[in-house]
């Protein structure tokens, strides 16, 4: 069996958190910069 290092789960965990954080967060906040005016 083929279990994943600490490593490799933490790099996982990390690109997890990049790829939510670009599709989900960041249009929220660039609307809620934009409409700070």
């Amino acid at each position: 069996m083929n279990t994943p290092t600490p490593d490799i789960d933490d790099a996982l965990i990390l690109d997890s958190i990049d790829q939510f954080l670009e599709r989900d967060v960041r249009p929220v906040v660039r609307e809620l910069e934009a409409n700070d005016v």
